[in-house]
Order: structure tokens, then C-alpha cells, then sequence
């Protein structure tokens, strides 16, 4: 029975502590505070218009504020500072001046739960628009695909599409031939990447307007392997003008080793394998020359010629 009546007594001492931390939190959230929080800056303008300069991606701010207002506003996390230039289609270029009163009055209106907003920084923007442009440039991948130990990318990375659509104002697009992924970064890949979804950089935001935002990235994945290769033959690739010299090689055929992706190795057809030298008649008669190899897919290299170097000799035919 004791022992019953010990239970509920801590229940009721942790019903009241409980009720009683309730009670303190909603009295707190009630009181004013200052917070200082970091805002997005967007600028809100028409299609044909663009940015000729960039403008700082968020603006800090003070404000003073309810415990339940601040609490609402950072949970929602959507809150922002949009600019509102006025719209003049005819100028090529113009500058708009944004001062701290109208700094106050755009950052109010995304904060409408603040008491007063009592400091912005920078207290003053410059805008300078211009009318808008685009082109198409390239789209190049960013990151590093590591594979698991025993495995290797085949080939260059693959994205789709290829180019992307960039509109700003002629003066921002000038400079621009090409633009980029966001960074990414896979680890202990063991198999191919298959369309994987990553973003456009937007490193100019307001400035350049990139379309589309997401590209597909792919990339062939095998495991690594070696295949010999014997009796390759040579060929040489100089011209012989001089129709009664015979080019004799010794050895005539090589072997050689080549190191890639298992699933190219094994499709690898040696009839279609060639090594070549390059040894013109009547300047070297007689010497080494080290083979090279003719028609290897991409994605493969060659470890090792055997062997490394052949003798060759321009006979005279009677």
C-alpha cells in the first residue's frame, strides 16, 4: 500500500513540474524580445529586365518581437526581403537607389509578426538593371564520383541535357561559355550511376537565371580487370616510297596488356587489335622503335607491351 501511494506521489510531483514548465514557457513566448536574424534577398522583377550587378544574397536584420512571433517565423523558415523596382522598359540601363526607409518598409512586409524592425544591414542597396538576354552554353558536370576499391569510372561523366539556357543582361552573359553543376560527391560507388537527378549552380542569383535547374548526371561503373592479348600484329604507319625496300620486324607480332572496365574487356575483340611503329625508309635503316596500339575503345588503356621495343631493318629485295 505504501508503496502504491509513493508511485502516485511522484506522478503528482511531475504532473505539477510539468504544468508548472508549461506555464513558464507560454508566460515566456508572451514577452517581447530582439532577435537579429539573417533574411534571402530576392528582387522582384519583370521578364525582360535583369540585374546587371549582383546584390548581397540576404540582408541582416533587428527586430523586436513576441516569444510566439520569432518561434512562428523561424519554424516557417520561408521568410524573405523582396525589392520591388520600378518597371521602365524603354531604358537599356538605369540605376536604382534603395535607402534604409525603404530598406525598413520591403523588410516589414516579409516580417509582418515584428513589433518594429529597428535596424537593417546594409542600410542601402544600389540596383543596376538592364534588359535581358540568354544564349545556350554548356552545361559541365562538378564533383568526383570515388569508387569501392576494385572498381573505376569508364569514360567521362555523362549529362543530360548537355547545354542550359542563361538569361541575364547582355553585359552579365558576356564572359560566360560555359556553366557548371553544384558540386557533388559520391562515395564507394560499385555500379553504374544511372540518371541521378543533381541541380544547376545558381552562383549568380538575380544576375544570371540558369534553365533548367536539374540535370540528369550518368556514369559507367566497372569492375577492374586485365586481359592479355598475344600475337597482335604490327603495321607501320610511314610511307614507303621506295618500292624495292622491305621493312623487316623482329619480332612481327607482340602481346600486350590492357587494364579497364571488365564488362569492355570481355566484348574486346582481338581480331581488330593492330600495334603500329612509325619508321620512315632510307632515315633509319636499321633500329628499335617502341609499338603503340591502334583501336582501343575509350575507357581502356594499355599496361604493357612484351616486348617493350622491336628491331626492324629496310632490306634491299633483289
Amino acid at each position: 500500500m505504501s508503496q502504491r501511494n509513493n508511485k502516485a506521489s511522484v506522478w503528482r510531483v511531475l504532473g505539477a513540474v510539468f504544468f508548472a514548465a508549461l506555464l513558464w514557457g507560454i508566460t515566456a513566448l508572451s514577452d517581447t524580445y530582439i532577435s537579429s536574424m539573417s533574411l534571402p534577398l530576392r528582387v522582384d522583377l519583370p521578364p525582360d529586365q535583369a540585374l546587371l550587378e549582383p546584390l548581397p544574397s540576404t540582408i541582416q536584420v533587428t527586430l523586436r518581437a513576441s516569444g510566439w512571433a520569432l518561434l512562428k517565423m523561424k519554424a516557417a523558415g520561408q521568410t524573405e526581403c523582396v525589392l520591388h523596382p520600378a518597371v521602365r522598359g524603354q531604358e537599356k540601363q538605369r540605376e536604382v537607389m534603395v535607402d534604409r526607409t525603404a530598406l525598413l518598409t520591403e523588410v516589414r512586409a516579409g516580417l509582418p509578426g515584428a513589433e518594429q524592425v529597428t535596424n537593417v544591414y546594409p542600410d542601402s542597396l544600389t540596383m543596376v538593371i538592364g534588359r535581358v538576354a540568354s544564349k545556350r552554353v554548356p552545361l559541365i558536370p562538378v564533383g568526383a564520383i570515388n569508387t569501392r576499391q576494385g572498381f573505376e569510372v569508364i569514360g567521362s561523366y555523362q549529362i543530360a541535357p548537355d547545354s542550359v539556357t542563361i538569361i541575364g543582361s547582355t553585359k552579365a552573359l558576356q564572359g560566360i561559355t560555359a556553366w557548371t553543376t553544384e558540386p557533388i560527391q559520391l562515395e564507394d560507388i560499385h555500379q553504374p550511376v544511372s540518371r541521378m537527378r543533381i541541380r544547376v549552380s545558381d552562383t549568380l542569383p538575380g544576375v544570371v537565371r540558369p534553365t533548367p535547374l536539374i540535370a540528369e548526371l550518368s556514369a559507367d561503373v566497372q569492375e577492374t580487370a586485365e586481359r592479355a592479348f598475344p600475337d597482335v600484329p604490327i603495321i607501320n604507319r610511314a610511307a614507303a616510297r621506295d618500292t624495292t625496300l622491305k621493312l623487316v620486324l623482329q619480332p612481327e607480332r607482340v602481346e600486350i596488356l590492357v587494364r579497364g572496365g571488365a564488362r569492355d574487356l570481355s566484348r574486346l575483340n582481338p581480331r581488330l587489335l593492330r600495334a603500329w611503329i612509325d619508321v620512315a625508309p632510307g632515315i633509319d635503316t636499321l633500329g628499335y622503335a617502341r609499338p603503340r596500339l591502334l583501336n582501343l575503345p575509350p575507357g581502356l588503356r594499355v599496361i604493357r607491351f612484351n616486348p617493350e621495343r622491336v628491331r626492324y631493318l629496310w632490306r634491299k629485295e633483289r
